[in-house]
Formats: structure tokens, C-alpha cells, sequence
């Protein structure tokens, strides 16, 4: 998924325990549902289809929010975990 917002483009997936939620800002810069609620996820990308307005912005909110797991940031929250221990 952070590739893929590193790119630009909206994410969309199902809330699942351990992952989407932790990267998908609902509505900012993806799309999230309830798991197996295929209808409201199918709805919803085809409403960001039909919107350019939405998917630009959502497309910028999707390189601005993946910047908090690149490399230098993830290294900086783990030496601050350890060192806080």
C-alpha cells in the first residue's frame, strides 16, 4: 500500500485487523470499508472514478501521508522506542 501512495494513488481496502487502517485516512487519502462490505467499496471507487476532484485530492493526500513510513522515519521511531526503554 505505501508504494502505491508513494505513487499518488488513493488507496482502497477493507478494514482488516493489522494494516489498512494504520495507513488509510478514510475519505483523505483512500477509501476504507468494513470488511466484506463489497457493495459499499465497489460504490465508493466508482464514485472516485467519477470525481477528478476527488481523486486529485485524494491522490495528494496519499504522497503527503506515506512520507511518515519512509526509511529515515521508521529508523527514527525505532531508536526512540529503544532508547525510551
Amino acid at each position: 500500500m505505501t508504494e502505491a501512495a508513494a505513487c499518488g494513488l488513493p488507496l482502497c481496502a477493507f478494514d482488516v485487523a493489522y494494516g489498512p487502517a494504520e495507513i488509510i485516512n478514510d475519505g483523505k487519502n483512500g477509501i476504507l470499508v468494513s470488511d466484506g462490505h463489497n457493495q459499499e467499496l465497489a460504490d465508493r471507487i466508482v464514485k472516485l472514478i467519477r470525481n477528478p476532484t476527488l481523486l486529485q485530492n485524494m491522490s495528494d493526500e496519499a504522497r503527503k501521508g506515506v512520507t511518515r513510513f519512509m526509511n529515515s522515519n521508521v529508523s527514527q521511531m525505532w531508536k526512540e522506542q529503544i532508547v525510551n526503554r
